[in-house]
């Protein structure tokens, strides 16, 4: 009796064994709509992409978090679901977000974010591994008088051309313009004294100045 006993608890130490050392079954694969640029207070809808490479289902809380590698405050919560659920062998389990992006988890300038799923079953049900992105920061929080100082566009708002004065033209690296969506409409590697904008469209632009120091001066303006 002791010999069939002892044989039934090796054998479910070794099957606990092979469970725990395939356990690592769920893992964030890739976030479908991260941008590339953002601005202060833009919201953005993306679609995280999950999967359960497991024969086990997973059933409990899921933590996406999100860090930029500049900022000294800690991750922010980017997803959270208290019962999140998928089944075993499910390829993929897509889950609609959306995030508002703020000075608050990003810096001024370009950004390395990390994102990467948690939960409470760490380290046995879920990977860590973790997503890597480059992202640019629009940050239109500097104060107005800040920025008029520094470089002042007129006319503004202009349906032809606008023009820059700058206060330390010398000091300017890049000029970057970009639409509310975050695409660059123009480069350049200079203080320039103006920009064409007849064929931009309507709306709202943003201008990102790179000073020679690594800092960042952030304006806008309005095509007619």
């Amino acid at each position: 009796m002791k010999k069939i006993l002892f044989i039934l608890t090796l054998l479910a130490s070794v099957f606990l064994i092979s469970k725990s050392a395939t356990a690592q079954t769920l893992r964030l694969d890739s976030i479908i709509g991260f941008p590339d640029t953002v601005s202060e207070q833009q919201v953005v809808n993306m679609s995280l992409l999950i999967s359960n490479s497991g024969g086990f289902l997973f059933n409990g809380d899921l933590l996406v978090l999100m860090h930029s590698l500049g900022d000294s405050t800690g991750a922010d919560t980017l997803y959270y679901n208290a019962n999140y659920s998928i089944s075993g062998n499910t390829f993929y389990d897509t889950v609609q977000i959306t995030h508002t992006f703020n000075a608050a988890e990003l810096d001024a300038g370009d950004n390395i974010v990390v994102v990467w799923p948690s939960s409470a079953q760490s380290p046995l049900a879920v990977n860590n591994d973790s997503l890597t992105f480059n992202l640019f920061f629009l940050n239109t929080g500097i104060e107005e008088n800040e920025r008029q100082q520094a470089l002042f566009i007129y006319p503004n708002p202009s349906g032809g051309i606008i023009r820059f004065q700058w206060a330390d033209p010398e000091k300017v690296e890049q000029v970057r313009i970009f639409d509310v969506l975050g695409k660059e409409i123009l480069l350049e590697k200079k203080a320039i004294p103006e920009a064409d904008i007849r064929s931009f469209s309507s709306g709202l632009y943003f201008i990102d100045v790179t000073n020679k120091d690594g800092s960042h001066l952030v304006s806008k303006f309005f095509r007619e």
